[in-house]
């Protein structure tokens, strides 16, 4: 959605799905210019097609460089939280700190996690993220099937023990056919963090009943 002001023809949210389903191909979402350069050298060094999705917009750092990336694992913005472990794809990570922020302050234990390389994933972390707390929340812009969110969910229906529960938040089958600024379609779409809020929280005490 970062050329949401160009309309239709410039959005692009069915990529990782399309690029997922390529056997061999490696795919990359970074959040910031930190996991960017980490994942230009992953890519670089795999003998094999790559993909990646990068923004345009300059955007928020949230990694330092004293830091190092480890791009074969999720990338971890904060602790883990016991009932919430937010996973987000790219640029929207921003959105997923604003929201951990949110739920932190009512008094919800969540975490925050980036994924700079959804395909090979980080089985094992998201597995332990996923017996570890009540809901793992997946953030992108993209299509919720064949994305991250459909990553996510391939890998927690292999667990046999009680998990968390997963909500999914992209798009729902449907094209970006609206026109306007990243922050805008982010909201329209229900992926900024003030609109999320409100679902997450709904749908945690749900879990908790």
């Amino acid at each position: 959605m970062v050329y949401g002001n160009q309309g239709i023809t410039h959005h692009a949210t069915e990529d990782i799905a399309i690029m997922r389903a390529l056997p061999g191909m490696r795919v990359y979402v970074p959040g910031d210019a930190y996991e960017a350069e980490a994942c230009l050298k992953d890519a670089y060094e795999y003998d094999g097609p790559a993909y990646i999705r990068l923004a345009r917009n300059k955007e928020q750092n949230f990694h330092t460089e004293a830091i190092p990336i480890d791009i074969n694992k999720i990338s971890p913005l904060s602790e883990a939280g016991k009932d919430i472990n937010i996973l987000t794809a790219g640029s929207i990570l921003c959105e997923g700190v604003k929201l951990r922020n949110l739920l932190h302050e009512a008094g919800i234990s969540a975490g925050i996690f980036s994924v700079p390389r959804i395909k090979p994933s980080d089985k094992e972390g998201i597995i332990k993220l996923a017996l570890s707390s009540k809901i793992l929340l997946t953030l992108e812009e993209h299509q919720i099937i064949g994305g991250l969110g459909g990553e996510v969910a391939e890998i927690i229906s292999g667990i046999k023990a009680p998990h968390a529960l997963l909500h999914r938040a992209g798009l729902h089958n449907q094209f970006s056919d609206e026109t306007g600024d990243q922050k805008y379609l982010r909201d329209f779409y229900g992926l900024s963090a003030e609109k999320l809020f409100p679902v997450v929280k709904d749908f945690l005490s749900g879990v908790m009943r």
